[in-house]
């Protein structure tokens, strides 16, 4: 379902009931500020989301509660700058998350760390993180891709572990 540069500014609770053989929703280029939580709750077959260049801030809880088959997710390009530590709950099949280019001034390690099969991140490039600890990362068994570049990195002791870890 292509919903591309559509200018939808909301989505509102109950407008993906009744797609649950859909495989892929494309959501990019629009004006989204806010998904209420369990929207995407019926889209039990959806393995690519996008959700890139939007308006949204905020990660909340349950943001993609029943995406159980989702594999992809794209949120690069809004102004994400909260996660909330379950807002990727659920999201075991999940292989790329994309989230560059965001206000993100830190990686909440509970957030990520349960996405045990997550190959391709691309979640702190282009924001505005300073410090990263290893043990974001470490969960990350995963994990072959990673792309850090452009950020107002910190360099201070605090940052040892991490290069070791690297």
């Amino acid at each position: 379902l292509h919903l591309n540069n559509n200018n939808i500014k909301r989505l509102d609770p109950g407008i993906f009931e009744g797609l649950s053989n859909l495989h892929c929703l494309y959501l990019q280029n629009n004006q989204i500020a806010f998904v209420p939580r369990g929207l995407f709750s019926d889209l039990l077959s959806v393995r690519y989301l996008t959700l890139q260049r939007n308006r949204l801030s905020v990660l909340g809880s349950g943001t993609f509660l029943g995406m159980i088959s989702l594999q992809t997710l794209n949120l690069a390009n809004n102004k994400i700058s909260r996660i909330s530590a379950s807002a990727f709950n659920h999201l075991e099949n999940l292989s790329y998350l994309f989230l560059e280019g965001n206000n993100l001034t830190l990686v909440p390690s509970n957030a990520i760390g349960r996405l045990k099969n997550l190959e391709r991140l691309s979640f702190l490039a282009f924001n505005n993180i300073t410090e990263l600890q290893p043990e974001v990362l470490k969960p990350l068994v995963s994990l072959t891709h990673l792309q850090m570049n452009y950020n107002p990195w910190n360099c201070s002791c605090k940052m040892l572990g991490l290069l070791n870890w690297l």
